[in-house]
């Protein structure tokens, strides 16, 4: 009896060892499957983030492409901003500035052989030479503007008066505005523009605001109290500041047919070449201060 009952557990442990044999034993190509459905997920969820990068740094190279652009549009439509305002008035106005000694020139009978002649006995043969080569140049200019008219000053004139000023600094020019009227505040609105066609006559047409204003913080800044060497510096100063914004300051220029009227050493250099040539070193360091007073108040 003991002995059967020996063999009928023994045979019961074998049972039960193969029930759970087979129903926790997995196979090695089940265990394969299911590992290689896991890497497969794992190689999905890898392709979707790197996906996402990818998408993530294609939207932010577009995003810098277009800001590129932008900034590239905005520097052009800086660089091709037009020459002179809209207003008709300033344009014609900026045209009598820019080419005075031309409409003097070719509006002479007897052109320039007229000019030398009346200034003969006060000329250098280095202005007379200077006079010659700036006439030819404001006959190329004529030929290739002859829409300018420089030979019709009267009628260049007449256009600017009658023209319809848009805006205040044309009213200005032709007499609409009193500048004497204008507040401090409404002066200084209109320097801050920072404009070459309003700056280019400012200290004549805002005489007074300069002479109020400006003079006297100048000679606080330089100081210096000799009024006509003030007014000099001042003038200096603010030409520099015109040929660092744009204005015509080449040999040819306005400024310099008057300087070299004056100053024969001075006939063919530009603006910036008289000022570093022909002023002492201490008469530029002054000009140098004004200018950057004149700055802060145009900017």
């Amino acid at each position: 009896m003991p002995n059967k009952l020996k063999y009928i557990s023994l045979l019961f442990a074998i049972i039960v060892s193969v029930y759970f044999s087979l129903h926790l034993y997995k196979e090695p190509d089940k265990i394969v499957a299911e590992n290689t459905v896991q890497s497969e997920k794992n190689l999905q969820n890898q392709a979707h983030k790197q996906k996402k990068t990818i998408q993530q740094k294609l939207k932010e190279e577009k995003l810098k492409a277009q800001n590129k652009e932008k900034s590239k549009k905005a520097e052009t439509k800086i660089k091709t901003k037009p020459l002179f305002d809209t207003d008709p008035v300033v344009d014609a106005n900026v045209l009598l500035n820019k080419y005075t000694v031309c409409i003097q020139m070719l509006s002479e009978k007897d052109t320039i052989n007229s000019f030398l002649t009346r200034y003969q006995s006060n000329l250098t043969e280095k202005q007379r030479k200077y006079f010659q080569n700036t006439y030819d140049y404001c006959k190329k200019i004529d030929q290739q503007h002859p829409e300018y008219q420089f030979a019709n000053y009267s009628k260049l004139q007449t256009q600017r008066k009658q023209a319809e000023a848009t805006s205040l600094w044309g009213k200005i020019i032709n007499g609409k505005v009193n500048p004497e009227e204008l507040s401090d505040i409404e002066i200084e609105s209109l320097l801050k523009q920072n404009d070459p066609n309003i700056l280019l006559d400012a200290p004549k047409r805002l005489r007074h605001y300069y002479q109020k204003v400006i003079h006297w913080e100048l000679e606080d800044v330089l100081q210096n109290h000799q009024y006509d060497y003030t007014n000099q510096v001042q003038y200096y100063a603010h030409q520099l500041y015109l040929c660092q914004i744009g204005a015509d300051c080449s040999p040819n220029a306005t400024i310099m047919t008057s300087i070299c009227f004056i100053n024969s050493d001075s006939c063919g250099l530009s603006f910036q070449q008289f000022i570093e040539n022909i002023l002492t070193a201490g008469q530029q360091a002054d000009v140098q201060l004004a200018l950057n007073h004149l700055r802060r108040k145009y900017n």
